[in-house]
């Protein structure tokens, strides 16, 4: 009897032991643009090292955020969830990258933080990680101020992301003084990277797009007139992506302008888009 509770506890243990973890890198990469490093943790998975042409998703912090937003079960639990995805199939082992760009919200203001992303970050990037050059395997996400740089990114090169994830996205065409008070960009800067502004050059491109988009029922932040849009802006980006004849995934779930909301979106939105491919 007492050999047969041993095999049972010993059995236990086995199923609950993990298949395999991935790994956090901490990482800089020097932007001749800014003459400065942009830090940057990255995710990188099992048995890296064995394989080649990962795909990548670029994860854009929030206001007041950094590199370390998506780490712990508080925030993001960003490792957690992608093991899980991992180990379960749902998606291929993939390399996750999630650089710190102050509040600067994405765009070229007192610093040029767009333009040395472009040309100094995302190129090094693929320098140094073994990822794929496919725009299906490719992606941007982002929570809050990092969902308006997500569509930043896109809009300006739609043939290099194929999937995107954008969590209660900030798109605001002006800023409220809450944000403009600790941000160093003006409300110019802010207007000459609205979303809509650009659309066009999405629009007309023959593309298809991997497109989830998630907002909480009572996000409680509100524009520069006091008006709470995220509801409001989320709904008209999934009818914009739907109007272009792609198929968005929308989620409006319990909560408010926070993590618990995001972790969601995190879990399920990986999945939808890089579970699957669309037609380049």
């Amino acid at each position: 009897m007492l050999k047969k509770k041993l095999c049972l506890i010993g059995l236990l243990v086995l199923s609950l032991t993990p298949f395999g973890k991935g790994e956090l890198e901490d990482g800089t990469i020097y932007s001749d643009v800014l003459k400065r490093n942009i830090s940057y943790k990255a995710y990188i998975p099992k048995d890296y090292e064995k394989g080649r042409d990962f795909p990548i998703l670029f994860l854009f912090h929030g206001l007041n955020g950094d590199e370390n937003s998506w780490l712990g079960e508080k925030n993001g639990d960003i490792v957690k969830i992608l093991d899980k995805l991992i180990n379960t199939k749902k998606i291929k082992p993939m390399v996750v990258v999630m650089p710190a760009a102050g509040n600067s919200w994405y765009v070229d203001g007192k610093e040029s933080i767009k333009t040395a992303f472009k040309r100094d970050f995302f190129p090094e990037i693929d320098k140094q990680y073994k990822v794929s050059t496919d725009r299906m395997d490719r992606g941007l996400g982002g929570v809050s101020m990092g969902g308006a740089g997500v569509m930043t990114f896109f809009l300006d090169d739609p043939e290099k992301f194929g999937n995107l994830l954008l969590m209660s996205p900030a798109l605001f065409e002006e800023l409220a003084p809450r944000h403009t008070a600790v941000s160093p960009v003006t409300q110019e800067d802010i207007k000459r990277e609205y979303y809509k502004n650009h659309w066009k050059n999405y629009e007309e491109k023959e593309l298809k797009t991997n497109v989830f988009l998630i907002v909480g029922d009572k996000d409680n932040l509100e524009d520069k007139y006091g008006e709470k849009i995220y509801q409001k802006n989320v709904l008209e980006l999934f009818e914009a992506f739907r109007a272009k004849n792609d198929v968005p995934n929308l989620r409006i779930v319990d909560g408010e302008h926070e993590w618990s909301v995001w972790r969601q979106g995190l879990e399920e939105g990986i999945e939808v888009t890089f579970g699957k491919k669309l037609d380049k």
